[in-house]
């Protein structure tokens, strides 16, 4: 036979148990996929080397290298559509997730330049 303190244990540690085990259950739930912004996909025509470069697939050293490339030879709309695809994959294919990072993105231009060139300014 058991106590009454060893059976009150075992329910608590059984309900402990439940619980635990649904909360994690919803945390994993409430986790949402990563989204990427598939641009072979939209329609938009864009050169082969943009294609690549916007592969979240690519190795590092793939991306600088064409990261390099269209930071010298791309045209400025090229390197717009990079950027465009850039906001839209950290806001999960969310336009209005990206339009706000685009417009913070403006607003902190001004402000790195402003410290790059105090910094600048420091080591001379």
């Amino acid at each position: 036979m058991f106590t009454e303190k060893e059976m009150r244990r075992a329910i608590r540690e059984q309900l402990r148990a439940i619980v635990t085990k649904h909360h994690l259950k919803k945390i994993h739930e409430k986790k949402e996929e990563d989204i990427d912004f598939q641009p072979e996909e939209s329609g938009f025509n864009l050169p082969k080397g943009l294609l690549k470069l916007l592969d979240p697939d690519i190795t590092p050293q793939k991306f600088a290298q064409l990261d390099a490339m269209l930071d010298d030879s791309g045209k400025p709309a090229q390197q717009a559509v990079a950027v465009a695809v850039f906001a839209l994959n950290y806001a999960d294919n969310d336009l209005k997730g990206a339009k706000s990072l685009l417009q913070k993105a403006i607003q902190v231009v001004p402000q790195l330049l402003k410290q790059k060139t105090g910094e600048d300014q420091a080591e001379t």
